[in-house]
């Protein structure tokens, strides 16, 4: 549930599936679909102007091609990192949408602890460039600037069935551009005489924890309980977001 500006509310929700093959025991693709949809959004009126208007729907809001390489893979009694570089490119699903290519770099590390389980703690940088030059009319053309996300996240077995973790992302957005100026919000051009408000993302800083319980049934599959909740940020909205996730293995 976000709250934005003002009284304006609304509900979204989304729907995530993350496929991965192993093509080599270097190299893996990954394939990712994500969902997302809207419902009974609360307008308002601000300014003379109406803010966050009312929609219902549902999108493919996302699919994201990564290529994760395995620089190094831990192995007991030898290397204790695991590190992997990963191409990936987000395809224009969405409204407005563009390519967007990136780049991150993967971390992780077991620990053994005194009570004989596994701490494991990762760490991730992923960066994206979307591409430039979409029009928008009135003679004028849009720039995306890039964005990324810094995660850093641990999670430890408890048991044998039963493993919390707790993550804590930050995300970032450049200033868009709009013939090579750059806007975060409504800006008028002089000569084309045109106001334009750029996307909601362009200058956004938006940091979050998300804890969670994950629940193996077997050591294929498990299912996984959480919460994003944001605990801070600029030109975002506070919300917090339920989750659940199913995971299987073969």
């Amino acid at each position: 549930n976000n709250k934005f500006q003002g009284s304006g509310y609304d509900n979204d929700y989304q729907s995530t599936t993350l496929m991965t093959y192993g093509v080599t025991n270097k190299f893996n693709l990954q394939m990712l679909l994500g969902v997302d949809g809207a419902q009974g959004g609360t307008a308002f009126v601000k300014g003379g102007t109406v803010q966050n208007p009312s929609s219902n729907g549902v999108e493919v809001n996302t699919f994201r091609v990564r290529l994760p390489y395995n620089v190094l893979k831990f192995k007991q009694g030898g290397t204790p990192l695991s590190l992997a570089i990963v191409p990936e490119v987000n395809t224009p699903m969405a409204a407005g949408a563009v390519w967007t290519p990136g780049f991150g770099v993967w971390v992780q590390r077991p620990f053994w602890m005194p009570t004989g389980r596994i701490l494991r703690i990762r760490a991730s940088e992923d960066i994206w460039f979307p591409k430039s030059g979409k029009n928008v009319g009135a003679g004028l053309s849009e720039d995306y600037a890039k964005y990324g996300v810094t995660q850093v996240g641990f999670e430890y077995s408890l048991t044998k069935h039963w493993v919390p973790a707790f993550d804590f992302v930050w995300k970032y957005y450049g200033q868009n551009k709009v013939n090579g100026v750059a806007v975060t919000g409504p800006v008028t051009f002089a000569a084309s005489g045109a106001t334009l408000t750029t996307g909601p993302l362009a200058g956004r800083r938006d940091f979050r924890i998300d804890p969670a319980l994950e629940y193996n049934f077997t050591e294929n599959t498990g299912i996984i309980f959480g919460a994003e909740i944001t605990v801070g940020g600029k030109n975002t909205g506070s919300y917090i977001a339920p989750q659940i996730a199913l995971q299987w293995f073969k």
